[in-house]
């Protein structure tokens, strides 16, 4: 019976010699991965889980500024920035907000007084200015979408 115990062990130092020469992992961890042969990823993986949609850097510059002194000024949602992102309005004018990108989106004024629901792709927000001022406001979900509505007197 002492000789297949010994046996044995001597197989499994065997074993446990013939595997790749990495040195000692210390418990608790393990070796590292080769990634030489897996596929690029087109975004990065996200380290743990969030119900917030990822926030991909913008491969478009927003246009800066817009002007639309009466009816109705429209502000595209598109690739994780409004577009314009600053408007000048007259007071009583109606903004609309579409939502271009394939994630939800929102306006929400900075002040927290006026905003909209989650925006799926295709939808629209309208919002009318009734007092003249700055208003600046930003996407709740990915808070570097920042926006300005400038409202002057007719």
């Amino acid at each position: 019976m002492k000789s297949k115990a010994t046996v044995m062990f001597m197989i499994v130092i065997l074993l446990a010699a013939c595997g790749p020469r990495t040195g000692p992992t210390p418990a608790g961890t393990l070796p590292p991965i080769s990634t030489e042969n897996l596929p690029a990823l087109s975004s990065p993986v996200p380290s743990e889980t969030s119900t917030t949609p990822p926030m991909p850097v913008s491969t478009v510059e927003p246009t800066p500024t817009s002007q639309a002194l009466s009816g109705e000024a429209e502000i595209e949602i598109e690739d994780f920035a409004f577009n314009a992102a600053s408007v000048t309005i007259k007071v009583g004018t109606t903004v609309k907000w579409s939502n271009k990108d394939d994630v939800l989106h929102d306006i929400k004024g900075d002040d927290g007084s006026w905003g909209s629901a989650p925006l799926n792709k295709g939808d629209d927000f309208f919002f009318t200015f009734s007092q003249a001022g700055t208003y600046t406001y930003h996407c709740s979900f990915h808070p570097s979408m920042k926006g300005t509505i400038v409202v002057v007197s007719s």
